[in-house]
């Protein structure tokens, strides 16, 4: 049974979805975020191609989104520590982060700025690497310590859908399946929009 599990309190809203008691992602927004944006967790297994993949659909979508508001200015930044290092990539290189060898963490950050004084549409992917799904039981996740996460406005997960059940999905050292994935994404969704769906105010 799938179930989402939520408490606030004057400094933010937590949730956490679980399926049979197990968590499959938790969320934690502050109560001022701007655009309503918020932190989707849970632990994977991340791997390079997981990374390089979600960064450039995420990038084509949210810029495809963001067409006829007026100029827009692109800013993009890729980190990677690895072996007691930090390097950083700017521009187009961004997602060479990704693919450092045996790096330990990764942060990939996009971010539209658009004119006509709209918010500035921000993501921000982050994990830790090396977790191996297969060393690790449901009983020995510990959900207190999520290694990959996603901050992002709820407006951008909207536009990302699909895209980010896909990444949660294919990463999560639980291997959840995509319907379960898609499932959970939408719980949150529903609990953060402040409009009610169609769907909804029609029941």
């Amino acid at each position: 049974m799938v179930e989402l599990i939520a408490a606030s309190d004057e400094a933010g809203t937590w949730l956490r979805v679980e399926d049979n008691g197990v968590e499959i992602v938790g969320v934690y927004r502050q109560q001022a975020a701007p655009g309503g944006a918020f932190t989707l967790t849970w632990v994977a297994d991340m791997r390079p191609r997981n990374l390089l993949k979600f960064c450039k659909d995420a990038e084509n979508l949210l810029s495809r989104s963001e067409r006829g508001i007026g100029p827009k200015r692109v800013n993009r930044r890729g980190k990677a520590f690895a072996a007691g290092r930090l390097a950083v990539w700017e521009g187009g290189h961004w997602l060479d982060a990704a693919a450092v060898t045996k790096a330990e963490f990764v942060r990939l950050e996009f971010s539209l700025h658009a004119s006509q004084n709209r918010e500035s549409e921000n993501f921000i992917l982050w994990s830790r690497m090396g977790l191996s799904k297969g060393s690790m039981s449901d009983r020995e996740v510990d959900y207190d310590d999520p290694t990959s996460g996603i901050y992002l406005p709820l407006r951008s997960l909207l536009a990302l859908k699909d895209t980010v059940p896909s990444l949660i999905a294919n990463s999560h050292v639980l291997s959840p399946s995509i319907g379960l994935a898609r499932q959970a994404v939408r719980l949150v969704a529903d609990h953060l929009d402040p409009e009610p769906s169609p769907r909804a105010a029609a029941a």
